[in-house]
């Protein structure tokens, strides 16, 4: 029980009105196979800047990619 309340508190919710805009938002998933976790980075408004990121990461060779939500 004492897992399942320390994994809710590190979740981050992206609200309807993050940052009172309804701009398209933009998350990078990254799962590295050396620890075997799935992580998000973000969000971002620019989606160039999310781009990069994931690029970075697939240069590395860590899998990753770009979930985006209209707003």
């Amino acid at each position: 029980m004492a897992l399942q309340r320390a994994a809710k508190k590190k979740r981050r919710y992206i609200s309807k009105n993050w940052r009172g805009s309804k701009a398209t938002l933009f998350l990078v998933y990254v799962y590295d196979a050396r620890e075997p976790v799935l992580k998000s980075d973000g969000p971002y408004q620019d989606h160039s800047e999310a781009e990069s990121i994931m690029y970075e990461r697939l240069r590395e060779g860590v899998c990753s990619w770009i979930v985006s939500y209209d707003g």
